[in-house]
């Protein structure tokens, strides 16, 4: 086993460790960088002929043969000063006949080490190629099992987020601010897979809408395309949602999970806690008065239906209006799965009835599945959830 100690390079010319480079375009896509490892403590990684360069002092070494190299991320900070306290591209690694391999999984492409100062922590970047990315992406988010003609629906809807992520951190490199990572491998944006997740069927499903994304069909603008499990029903749009407006979306019915029994759910919320999420919103939204309110004022509910997009909360003689999405936001998606529900209030709790998983905006996955089972293409599927956007190919 090989240890290599950064302290000591650490402490050499920072100013001279350079920014990352704006993503390449190679035969499968763009090049992207995914944060696959986020504030860690210890990196331990592997291959067999490693290429490796420590960029604060621009040293450059291959190691020949099977190798694994141990980074202590926890002693990394000793000596820093305070006025080291931007992300700095620590390493960058690539096998030259091979994988890398990280938490035992093998992975395409090179790894790069990123400081995270605030924490005392490490990054671990994955930089590969766009169809690369998708081939472990569809095992992760759909399943590799499911009809080929779902695949590419969800290849050409994850490939466009992708996209739209990428540019968004080259825009960030242009004004001069600090970009390691495109996306990072978790939900909050994509989850993707390592080498061992792709798929003869996943591969295929990649290559066979190779550069193919959704754009706005009046001034073909790149958006952000979304998607989720299963929507209850009908879809939303960004804006009922996350309060932004996005160009394009629109709702829209989807039959199966209007039918489906497996995405109801149920749940139950304290009035104790339901007041601590009246002051939460009252303080992101700075109005003073509900704050007042929920302190001296008794709390009633205007009966709800699933359909309804807000929430009517009487305290007192003043009436609040609060989006309903903003109960996900504050109690997480494990008490309220989806954006669907209907409330129930009575003086002990509060009774939650929902049905779907995910957030409801853009491409419902099961109702993907049924449509794909019913013979339609990924075509007409994104045709379907995507109803204000059109396919282009890209490169």
């Amino acid at each position: 086993m090989k240890y290599i100690s950064l302290i000591l390079l650490i402490s050499s010319s920072l100013f001279a460790i350079p920014r990352p480079s704006k993503n390449m375009m190679t035969t499968n896509g763009p090049l992207l960088k995914v944060r696959i490892g986020k504030s860690l403590g210890q990196i331990t990684v592997r291959g067999e002929n490693i290429s490796r360069t420590f960029h604060p002092n621009n040293t450059f070494k291959i190691y020949k043969g099977p190798k694994k190299i141990k980074f202590n991320c926890d002693s990394l900070y000793q000596g820093m000063s305070r006025a080291d306290n931007h992300p700095i591209l620590l390493a960058s690694m690539s096998s030259l006949t091979g994988p890398m391999f990280w938490n035992y999984d093998p992975y395409h492409g090179k790894f790069h080490l990123i400081s995270v100062p605030k924490k005392k922590k490490c990054d671990l970047v994955q930089e590969l190629s766009m169809e690369s990315y998708l081939g472990s992406l569809l095992s992760k988010e759909v399943s590799s099992s499911w009809p080929v003609e779902v695949l590419k629906a969800q290849a050409v809807a994850a490939r466009t987020y992708a996209l739209h992520k990428l540019e968004e951190s080259e825009l960030k490199s242009d004004l001069n601010e600090s970009s390691y990572f495109d996306l990072e491998n978790s939900e909050k944006h994509q989850v993707n897979g390592s080498l061992q997740d792709i798929t003869k069927k996943t591969l295929n499903a990649a290559m066979d809408t190779k550069g193919m994304i959704l754009v706005t069909k009046q001034g073909s603008h790149l958006t952000p395309i979304f998607f989720h499990a299963s929507c209850g029903g009908k879809t939303l749009r960004p804006n009922e949602v996350w309060e932004n407006n996005v160009p394009g979306y629109e709702s829209v019915s989807c039959e199966k999970c209007t039918d489906t029994m497996v995405e109801k759910w149920n749940n139950e919320i304290s009035i104790v806690n339901f007041k601590n999420f009246l002051s939460w919103v009252a303080k992101e939204r700075k109005v003073d008065s509900m704050a007042t309110d929920i302190k001296n004022k008794e709390i009633m509910i205007a009966p709800d239906r699933k359909q309804n997009h807000v929430l009517r909360i009487y305290l007192g003689s003043n009436v609040y209006v609060i989006n309903k999405t903003l109960l996900r936001r504050y109690f997480g998606r494990v008490k309220i799965r989806s954006n669907n529900f209907r409330l129930q209030y009575d003086d002990k709790k509060i009774s939650l009835q929902g049905n779907g998983h995910g957030h409801g905006v853009g491409m419902c996955q099961i109702g993907a599945l049924d449509l794909a089972r019913k013979g339609w293409d990924y075509k007409k599927i994104l045709a379907h959830y995507f109803p204000g956007h059109k396919l282009k190919k890209v490169y």
